[in-house]
Parts: C-alpha cells; structure tokens; sequence
C-alpha cells in the first residue's frame, strides 16, 4: 500500500462519515490525469483517483485531505449537474459554492483547506472559502461589495440561500471567468452527476453510507441550503387547452382502483323536474289515480361532475426551476379538474389557491424531501392524488408507505425526471410534455 493509501485509510476525520466501508466500495488511484481528484462515472469498477503532486502541495494537514474526498464525494453523491441539459464553468462554481458550504457547515475545521487554496477578496474564489472570521460571527471585508458578502454570509453562516442565489450573483458580474486555481473536483469526466443506473449496487450502498452522516448544525434536504421559505415567481401565460398530460392522469383515478379510492370525474344522478311522467315516481301516479294531473313531474338526469376532489402536489424546489413557468402554467390550465387549493412541495408543503397561484408566485424553500408529501398524505388521509416533480426528491419513508399506497397516485415527471424513488407509491408514471407542446 503507498503511503497515500495508507494515509487515507488512517484519516480519523473522515470516521464519523463511513470511510472504512466507502473505501470498501471505491479503489483508490494516484494518477496525475486529474488536476485534483475524481470519481469516474461508469467505469468499470468504482474508483476514486487522485493526483498525488496535488495533495503534497496542497493537503499535507489530514484535515485538508479528508476535505477533498468528502468534496468530491459530495459531487458524487448530490448529483448537481443533472439539473441542467449542459453545465458551464459558471454553473460548477456555484455547485462548488454550495458544496464547500455544506462541508464547513458540517465541520467548521474543513475550513483550512479551503481558505488556503482560494484567495478571500478575489471574485467569485471568494465564495468557494469560508471567511478568515468563520465560524466566529461575521466581520465585513472592506474589499468586497455588498452583495458578494450577503451571499458569503448567507452560505456559511444562515439557512437563507440556494445554487440559484449563487448563480444569479455571478452572472451578474461576469459572463468569463478566469480562475488562479483549478476547480477542486470532478468538472470535466461527467456531465450530469452519479445515477442509479450507472451501478444499482453502488448507488444503494453509497447512499445507505450518507444516511448516517453525522448532521450538520442546520440540517440541510434535498439540493439547498435553505428550510426557510422564499419568495419566488413565474411568468404566468394563459393557456386554450389544458395540459392533456395532467388531464389525462386525472382521468384515470377511477373507482376501480381500490377501495374508497379516487374518480377523478364521472356521472351521478341530480334531481329534476320534467313535462313528462317518470314510471319510478309512484307518488305522482297515486295523485293522477285520484284526477289529480300534474304539471311537473320528478325524475333524475345523469350529470356529469367530480366526485372526488383530486390533491396535486407540485415540485417547487430549486431542481424545477427550469421547469417551473412551464409547469405552473400546466397545472393552472387543469384548475377545473382540481381542489381549489393546491400543494406546493419543496421540504416542506405550501398550500395555495388556484387563483392566487396564477398571480405568479409562490413560496419555497428550495430544497426538496417527499417526506412531506407522504406525511401530508398520511395525515390528511389523501384518497386521490397527483404528483408533479423532477422526481429527485428521496425515497418514501417506511412510516408513510401504507398511507400513500393505499392512495391512487399518479406521477408526472419532467423530461429527463429520476423515477425510481417514486415507483413504490405510484399507480402510474407520466412525462410532462415539453414546453410549447399542444399550447396554443
């Protein structure tokens, strides 16, 4: 074993986080073919490589070690470029923001690494480092402007922030960046994150390790660093014709599905009064026996109207952001077939009625968790249900599982949607059509 080897599997720091069985899992490969570290995706066995000329220059304390594998660890693990078709070197910082956050937040001793690779003042390295004062309580730097410092102290020191608060600051500034160092990490061998399909048997055991992460001091969900809810907003654009995907799970939340579950729409008798005789209406015939004549007759017409109001539960996390004009539209277009108030999910639920939605805002907390879905199901002993989303969004837990499968739940994925945490509760999977498609 070479004494890298060695040295990693000796890292007392990295104990709390699983690293003799993520070592198990993942060979270890010195090699100068990355200029930091990586884990090839779809290789043909896991491996983690890492250039070893890097680590003498810039990881000789083991606490600097320990925070380069559990950052490219979090590359693996958070998945972050599948959010978006095609990522740019704009985008890889901002995920690199919000990892390095997530690291000092977990251990504040991280901090070393990081502060000692990226320069303070110079932008955007300063939001890739803590502060000099952290995790002491934040001191302005005279040589940074104020935006730049309300996101770096919201990074590390609140709950407050999302990739998107991130990315939006430096587009602000720059279109071309030019960094002094390399970005720490797997930038260039993957273009969209670690999934399922690349190793069923890898994936399950990596996350089942993260599971029992010790957690930080603010408990970070899904892909955000906020539990707080925000503020955001959409451009609404009225629609001719529903979304015929959303109609089309509605419609097939039938009766026949299980007991006392949904019918989305379908005929029941309303009474009436008609010109002509109803052979069932026995007392009118009694009076006519008598000379008595009528002038209205009772009789029933079938009539056709929602017998359960269906739940829709829609992704607002920062995952859907791409998507979520889109979406927003197509759930308005289906008012007619919902409950006038629908669920906005992100970590936690939001309800909101349908015509306040379509003033164009709603409120997130960016992340994203189906706890709350399955919880909100169980509680509120959901019948009918529709889910919109990404699909990333964790699996059920044990607790809520009966409840949601004893709903009728139909799922509608985005294009490019993961449905493999979803496939346990869901009667039926659906894509949503892409933008533009049947709005006219």
């Amino acid at each position: 074993m070479s004494a890298l080897k060695q040295r990693i599997a000796d890292l007392e720091v990295l104990i709390p986080y699983g690293l003799e069985r993520m070592l198990s899992l993942l060979d270890i490969v010195e090699t100068d073919t990355v200029p930091t570290a990586a884990i090839p995706i779809g290789a043909s066995s896991p491996r983690i490589l890492i250039n070893p000329e890097f680590v003498q220059e810039h990881c000789q304390e083991d606490i600097c070690l320990g925070a380069l594998i559990l950052h490219e660890l979090h590359h693996l693990l958070l998945g972050h470029t599948r959010v978006f078709p095609r990522t740019t070197t704009l985008h890889n910082i901002a995920f690199d923001a919000i990892i390095n956050a997530m690291i000092c937040r977990q251990e504040p001793k991280y901090k070393l690494f990081f502060q000692k690779y990226y320069p303070e003042t110079k932008f955007p390295e300063c939001l890739l480092r803590p502060p000099e004062c952290f995790p002491k309580p934040y001191v302005p730097h005279p040589d940074i402007p104020s935006d730049v410092q309300k996101i770096i102290k919201e990074l590390y020191y609140t709950n407050r922030t999302s990739f998107y608060d991130v990315f939006e600051l430096i587009c602000r500034y720059t279109t071309i960046i030019q960094l002094e160092h390399t970005l720490i990490g797997n930038h260039g061998t993957d273009g969209r994150g670690f999934e399922k399909h690349d190793d069923p048997a890898l994936f399950e055991a990596i996350r089942a390790i993260v599971e029992e992460w010790p957690l930080p001091p603010f408990p970070i969900k899904g892909r955000s660093l906020a539990d707080t809810f925000m503020r955001k907003s959409f451009t609404y654009e009225e629609r001719k014709t529903p979304e015929k995907t959303i109609v089309q799970a509605i419609m097939r939340l039938k009766p026949d599905q299980g007991e006392n579950q949904g019918v989305g729409q379908g005929y029941i008798d309303k009474q009436t009064q008609q010109i002509w005789p109803n052979f069932r209406d026995r007392k009118t015939f009694a009076m006519m026996q008598t000379g008595i004549q009528p002038l209205l007759f009772q009789g029933k017409t079938p009539h056709r109207e929602t017998l359960t109001p269906v739940s829709i539960y829609v992704d607002v996390s920062g995952s859907m952001n791409p998507y979520i004009s889109h979406v927003s539209n197509a759930v308005i277009s289906c008012s007619q077939y919902l409950n006038e108030d629908i669920f906005l999910f992100s970590t936690k639920i939001s309800s909101i009625h349908i015509n306040e939605f379509q003033k164009g805002s709603y409120n997130t907390t960016s992340g994203t968790d189906i706890t709350a879905v399955a919880k909100h199901i169980h509680e509120n002993k959901v019948k009918t249900a529709v889910i919109l989303t990404d699909g990333f969004v964790g699996p059920v837990p044990k607790q809520y599982l009966k409840a949601c499968r004893n709903a009728a739940i139909q799922v509608i994925l985005t294009e490019d949607g993961y449905k493999d945490d979803l496939i346990p509760i869901a009667n039926e999977i659906y894509t949503l059509g892409a933008p533009n498609e049947n709005h006219r």
